[in-house]
């Protein structure tokens, strides 16, 4: 396995390498990932929804559609793949964590279907995404409770993609995690401070490629 961390050469993440000492990942998303200033919890999920879809697009972009794991950008991957997580960390945060929905003995049924080639992955992570965006979507616009079963499943499915792919990338899960640390909370990463809008909106981490 490789560690993509530090891309100062390749433009991108900045900052220093994150210690095995530092904040955990699921306290980051936690503090990083806005799910104060809406009006309910429908909203957060809309928004973790929606960030997990449009990084699914990235991913498939930064891949090239190439089906034999060659002609890609490692380290444009590992980014997406972190993202995704980021996202993913911070829906199950909001569903484990909130009153209103109760997640207790909820199980998924198990990935009963072979990935295939990586086209595949990417496709299949396309259809998943969506899926859970949809079925997000209804509680948000219609005020309907969101068949969290159906999401849930999605969101497991999603993860075991995105594992498989990275596996097959020899791409290690604490890779994309202390990539995705470093380019958010590193030295002159986006959230270096803490998270706001504004830091949202500059982008610090993105400075050099601008």
């Amino acid at each position: 396995m490789t560690d993509h961390i530090d891309r100062k050469e390749g433009g991108g993440f900045t900052g220093d390498t994150v210690e095995d000492s530092e904040e955990l990942y699921y306290d980051m998303v936690t503090r990083l990932f806005k799910a104060e200033g809406f009006h309910n919890q429908h909203d957060a999920l809309m928004h973790a929804a929606i960030g997990i879809s449009g990084e699914v697009g990235e991913l498939i972009e930064a891949m090239g559609f190439v089906e034999d794991g060659s002609g890609y950008n490692k380290t444009h991957i590992v980014e997406e793949l972190g993202d995704i997580r980021f996202y993913l960390c911070a829906f199950f945060n909001i569903c484990v964590d909130s009153q209103e929905y109760d997640v207790e003995g909820l199980k998924s049924d198990p990935v009963n279907f072979s990935p295939g080639n990586n086209r595949s992955i990417l496709l299949r992570l396309s259809v998943e995404s969506s899926g859970v965006l949809d079925n997000v979507k209804k509680g948000w616009v219609y005020g309907k409770d969101i068949d969290l079963l159906k999401t849930l499943n999605g969101l497991y499915i999603i993860t075991y993609l995105i594992d498989t792919l990275a596996y097959r990338l020899e791409i290690s899960t604490n890779e994309t995690l202390r990539a995705n640390i470093i380019k958010l909370t590193g030295k002159g990463g986006r959230y270096e401070n803490g998270y706001t809008d504004q830091a949202a909106q500059v982008r610090a981490d993105k400075v050099d490629e601008k």
